[in-house]
């Protein structure tokens, strides 16, 4: 697996992070130019921003806990239900 190492630069200081997702092959060749995100006033804190990156892991988790959630009810109603 692969994730994305990216320099940057911010007011002639230069930072470097990891992506957070990662992948086989590669997401990005080497060289290549991404946008990123980051806090002015904290510019180590930065994320790439692509909706991989910023969206995937809401959009898998969201679903999953609301199915859980309704999961634990239903059975914990039939429970109660039952006596």
């Amino acid at each position: 697996m692969y994730a994305p190492v990216v320099t940057y630069e911010v007011v002639n200081a230069s930072y470097t992070m990891r992506g957070d997702t990662a992948s086989d092959p590669p997401a990005y060749e080497i060289g290549e130019q991404v946008s990123i995100i980051y806090n002015p006033s904290s510019p180590e804190s930065s994320q790439i921003n692509s909706w991989s990156e910023r969206w995937l892991m809401p959009a898998l988790l969201i679903p999953s806990m609301l199915l859980a959630a309704v999961g634990v009810n239903f059975f914990g109603l039939r429970a109660v239900w039952r006596g």
